[in-house]
């Protein structure tokens, strides 16, 4: 077969009619194939009917697509080239990854807590001024008679009935930080991961390969997304906990991790 026919056969074969053939070559089944590369059967079968959009993110598939071709022997390049013309040589799109110390939100010109201070100043300063105002009219009073020689009345004094405000209390907020919450995530396939603190920034944003782990202590109620949830664990304080089947759609995750490490 020349270089012209072989190019041919590439670009004419779908990328799943591919890996079946392959498998078929390799006398294989799709389950033996779904327990060597650690897969659900469901994916398997998606791969080899090139429904690739059920298996996630172009990275993810072409990962899956690495690993079926190591297995069964056949040429990587050529299977993701094949797969390229299929999927229109649409470019991977991976998540960066963000945190909040990273990269900083737009701040408004005078945030939060400096508006709190212009206020406690104002307030300070009316304060002063009405205890200002109360020591000067305690101070002020009228004679209103003089007293005659050998008379018994007293000087009759009039104070003022203004009465002085009382200061204006402080609205800064006692309220307390509540303490952080340790989390670990354990991943057995390939996934993503978003996690945002109890102000809404983000802790972390990103892809994660299969066997690694990811660790986080931060301000809870915290907002987590898992992808590929079937194949993670979530530990909280050291202990497993598990994630209600009510919080997960198509194998991905959203939940509330409230302060004592429990799913809301």
């Amino acid at each position: 077969m020349n270089q012209s026919t072989q190019s041919e056969a590439l670009f004419s074969a779908l990328p799943g009619e591919m890996l079946r053939e392959a498998r078929i070559k390799a006398e294989m089944s799709v389950e033996q194939i779904a327990k060597e590369l650690n897969l659900d059967v469901s994916k398997i079968e998606a791969l080899e009917a090139s429904k690739f959009v059920e298996l996630g993110a172009p990275v993810y598939v072409k990962g899956y697509l690495r690993k079926y071709a190591r297995l069964v022997s056949m040429p990587e390049l050529d299977l993701l080239k094949r797969y390229d013309v299929f999927e229109g040589a649409a470019p991977d799109v991976v998540p960066v990854p963000v945190t909040h110390n990273l990269i900083q939100e737009q701040r408004p010109l005078v945030p939060r807590w400096g508006w709190i201070l212009i206020w406690l100043a104002v307030g300070l300063a009316i304060a002063a001024s009405l205890l200002n105002l109360r020591s000067a009219q305690h101070e002020v009073a009228v004679e209103v008679t003089q007293p005659q020689l050998g008379s018994s009345d007293a000087v009759t004094q009039v104070s003022s009935p203004l009465e002085a405000l009382p200061a204006k209390p402080s609205t800064e907020s006692t309220q307390g930080s509540a303490a952080p919450l340790p989390v670990k995530f354990r991943f057995a396939e390939n996934s993503w991961i978003e996690v945002k603190d109890a102000q809404g920034q983000q802790i972390i944003y990103e892809n994660v390969l299969a066997g690694e782990v990811r660790s986080i202590s931060a301000v809870p109620p915290l907002q987590v997304t898992l992808g590929s949830v079937s194949a993670v664990t979530v530990e909280v304080n050291t202990k497993s906990i598990s994630i209600p089947a009510g919080r997960v759609n198509q194998n991905v995750a959203h939940f509330v991790l409230n302060a004592a490490g429990l799913i809301e």
